[in-house]
């Protein structure tokens, strides 16, 4: 946190000067373990182990903060008899895995009889078959000895940070979770994060003051890119994309809306989202436009496109912000890809990778591309910096931000918003000359947003819609009088009206029409009143009310009812949040509850949306109003984080006869192939990291003066016990190799970095940073080279933080030799994982392949 992000690392060290205990958890030694109390290394890829022996740790000492656990998780739900964990048959496997779709038919996994609403409970948490008692046999075997055997981590050492995470809970006491990006970029990125969270949830930690899982972001606006989304597979707001087979409104809604919780509101979000989309055009005669909504047929993810370019089924591609040449994984084959384009448009600040990968990339420079051969037309667009362009932005707390225009953009410098927003007329022009059926959703798109004199669309006025407002200008005014209401944005670019006043917030939003909002969450940040709240800067309380505007409701703290006991009482004075007063929630934070629902209320039977929540279930997103240890629905790899292998590991799984997520998309191809498990070839476990003085793909640092003198030089950090082993000295030219290809680097011979010792093996390190490539004023061999393209089975990202390697001392060569060099390390024939169906290795198994300790491979 101190390397990644040292400004928000700024309230850690807050923290420990009044007394806090800082733990460092990395397979390196950083600036942040400099400044830690307790520095922890592990084996990178084996957190669940880690996480999962600390929980067994609460667990078998009843550490746990029973009170909280007993009333707001679903520790005490009854479980299906037809569940099974993979510790019943130690294959790796949870109940309802289905080997000819590789993928779980999770009916197995459901609370007894299938309600999700109403689960049977059993609050003495013995019940055999109550998620409590399943978790206990489930983390049983993850012990100090196997945290040492697999991850490495010595049992004093994890006893001294159990003890810590103890101590930090209960009435008086919290503890924060703090994750990187780096923790998403596994094999079981979602479980890993899934781990953290059981062990704040028996903790008490969730909902509380100092307490919460805190995901550190990668810049400025990361977390609005998910929140409105540039994924795939969400709409605005966490709602899911169609599918084929919700091809009406109707059949979407029935499959996402839940009875009980806050997504009984389902409609409202999803209905007031294609209001502000189509306008007018969205009429209860059309389904409010659902039929102009794409509808998903597969996993449409970059990675898939990826290979559809590699093949010739995609023609062109814009890139904003992307720098896939040198940051995406396999960047070599990510290079190859963008030659296979008839068309390229690349947006940015400077002439990335990716807009001269076709005349200055590594593989022209071998001969392997040939700049007379490649058709690919690169359009390049400059594009505006940060203090160029005006908006909102959301940060890691969920916090949308305002950001000022300092100047204009040089040039023909333009921003994102100008971008799009230009783009959009052009197409919506060219649907409007067209009688084509397929361009009726570019018709129907309600693009009304005035303009400055430079073109860019008025962004308050954007953030007005995201808002949201009530769709009839006259209605409106009728229903709630227009002395009331504030009409912002309320004319189109030809002076007429556009939309009533502004809704206040979510709860106002409604499923018939008669409201609009870009994004339901954002839903308060610009209410009547007419004040953009992302632009406040007057904090009035240590929780920053009063600076920006906190999603949802200006809520700080989420699920916030459980900073208090189930009778309404603050856990203690000295952590209090929020509380009831014998009225109503009121208290230090906005109420993530029904403000007038009593601490004993209790739904009658068949209660439906909120009304169905009892008074002391905090976790209102869910239907059970519980706080989810064990995820009954909606993962597709278990309902309990289980501990896997890395896709390439030097060693076996120690817990499990199958070695790697069973769900994981594997993405095979002959140039994207996987080290088989031990394989000898690839001794040394493969991480990458960020700098301080970079960032990401380096384009916004590797081409400014003096962030580049600060880090002139690609590196490779490696242990001194490793660097003897193949006489190497500090400074000396290395090649890091993996089955992907090899990249040239300094050694930087560090004890940051340090064998690790795993059940008789001893285990070595190597660490890369990733910001390197062949553009800009400092250039070196990109890491990403070196990964896989594969994707976690719930949100298809990569493994990019755990692989194998090898290293050879010396210099790449360079031009053609680089293949006989690569060849020689990296065989681009032989042994290798090239299929998803040959994840299925088995201890002991033999024939029809070429064992090697004691397992299979093709």
């Amino acid at each position: 946190m101190a390397e990644a992000h040292p400004v928000g690392f700024r309230w850690v060290m807050k923290a420990k000067e009044q007394g806090a205990t800082i733990i460092h958890v990395d397979p390196r030694f950083s600036r942040t373990s400099a400044l830690a109390d307790i520095w922890v290394p592990i084996r990178a890829g084996t957190d669940i182990v880690f996480l999962g022996g600390l929980i067994n740790h609460l667990i078998h000492y009843e550490l746990f903060f029973r009170e909280y656990v007993v009333h707001y998780t679903n520790a005490s739900c009854i479980l299906s008899n037809e569940y099974r964990d993979p510790e019943d048959s130690g294959d790796g496997y949870f109940s309802g895995w289905n080997p000819e779709k590789r993928a779980y038919e999770g009916d197995s996994w459901l609370y007894k009889g299938g309600d999700l609403s109403r689960p049977q409970r059993d609050l003495t948490l013995q019940d055999p078959n109550c998620v409590f008692q399943k978790l206990k046999r489930h983390f049983a075997r993850y012990t100090p000895e196997m945290v040492q055997k697999v991850c490495g981590i010595p049992p004093d050492l994890f006893h001294r940070v159990a003890h810590a995470l103890a101590a930090a809970s209960g009435p008086e006491r919290t503890a924060a979770v703090c994750y990187a990006v780096g923790w998403t970029q596994h094999s079981k990125g979602v479980q890993i994060i899934r781990a953290a969270s059981i062990l704040q949830l028996l903790l008490g930690n969730i909902g509380r003051p100092g307490g919460g899982i805190l995901a550190l972001r990668g810049h400025a606006s990361i977390q609005g890119s998910t929140d409105i989304p540039t994924l795939y597979d969400i709409l605005p707001g966490y709602l899911t994309m169609p599918r084929k087979g919700d091809e009406t409104l109707q059949q979407y809604l029935d499959h996402y809306t839940k009875k009980t919780g806050l997504w009984s509101n389902y409609p409202k979000y999803l209905v007031s989202t294609l209001k502000a989309y189509y306008g007018q055009r969205a009429t209860t005669e059309n389904d409010f436009g659902y039929g102009f909504l794409p509808k998903l047929t597969g996993n449409h993810s970059f990675f898939e496109y990826l290979y559809d370019m590699l093949d010739g089924k995609m023609e062109g591609m814009f890139l904003m912000g992307q720098n896939p040449a040198v940051g995406a994984p396999n960047s070599r084959l990510q290079r190859k890809a963008l030659s296979k384009l008839k068309w390229l448009v690349v947006r940015e600040m400077v002439e990335t990778e990716s807009a001269n990968f076709w005349c200055e990339s590594p593989e022209v420079e071998r001969g392997e591309l040939k700049p007379e051969e490649i058709e690919t037309e690169v359009f390049f667009f400059p594009a505006a910096g940060h203090a160029e362009k005006e908006g909102a932005f959301t940060n890691t707390q969920r916090l949308l931000q305002w950001r000022e225009k300092a100047v204009d953009p040089p040039g023909d410098c333009r921003s994102d918003a100008w971008f799009m927003h230009q783009l959009a007329l052009r197409l919506i022009a060219k649907a409007n000359a067209s009688d084509d059926p397929l361009d009726e959703p570019l018709r129907a798109l309600d693009w009304w947003y005035p303009e400055d004199k430079l073109g860019d669309p008025q962004m308050e006025a954007v953030l007005a819609e995201i808002n949201g407002w009530y769709t009839d200008p006259v209605a409106a005014g009728a229903d709630r009088g227009r002395s009331q209401g504030v009409l912002f944005g309320g004319v189109d670019r030809d002076g007429k009206p556009h939309h009533g006043p502004q809704v206040n917030g979510f709860a106002e939003l409604k499923s018939d029409g008669s409201t609009a909002s870009g994004a339901w969450i954002y839903s308060g940040v610009f209410g009547r009143d007419g004040v953009n709240k992302a632009n406040a800067r007057k904090s009035r309380d240590y929780l920053g009310h009063g600076w920006g505007f906190a999603w949802p409701s200006d809520r700080r703290i989420i699920y916030n009812r459980a900073s208090a006991r189930p009778d309404g009482h603050p856990w203690s004075e000295r952590k209090k949040l929020v509380w009831w007063d014998s009225e109503k929630w009121t208290g230090i934070d906005v109420a993530g509850f029904v403000q007038g629902k009593a601490p004993g209320y209790e739904p009658e039977l068949g209660a439906e949306g909120l009304d169905a929540i009892p008074g002391d279930a905090p976790f209102i997103l869910h239907e059970d109003g519980l706080g989810w240890i064990y995820v009954p629905k909606g993962l597709k790899d278990g309902p309990f984080p289980t501990h896997y292998e890395p896709l390439e590991s030097p060693v076996s799984n120690e817990l499990y006869s199958h070695d790697t997520n069973p769900a994981e998309q594997w993405f095979a191809r002959q140039e994207n192939r996987f080290a088989p498990p031990g394989d000898p070839r690839f001794p040394y476990v493969l991480t990458t990291y960020r700098l301080t003085e970079h960032h990401t793909a380096g384009g916004m640092s590797r081409f400014l003066s003096h962030l580049a003198e600060l880090q002139p030089e690609m590196f490779a950090e490696i242990s001194p016990e490793l660097a003897t082993q193949h006489k190497i000295n500090n400074a000396d030219y290395i090649c890091v190799v993996t089955l992907r290809g090899a990249i040239e680097a300094r050694a930087l011979v560090s004890r940051r970095i340090r064998p690790l010792a795993l059940n008789g093996k001893t285990v070595h390190q190597v660490a890369l940073p990733y910001h390197y490539g062949t553009a800009g004023l400092v250039r070196g061999g990109a890491a990403n080279d070196l990964l896989t393209i594969s994707g976690e089975p719930n949100v298809t990202i990569m493994e990019a933080k755990a692989l194998t390697c090898n290293i050879v001392p010396g210099r790449l060569p360079r031009g053609p030799a680089f293949a006989e060099f690569l060849n020689k390390y990296a065989p681009q024939t032989g042994p290798t994982i090239l299929h998803p169906e040959e994840r299925s290795f088995r201890k002991g198994q033999s024939g029809g392949g070429h064992a090697h300790e004691g397992k299979t491979w093709m």
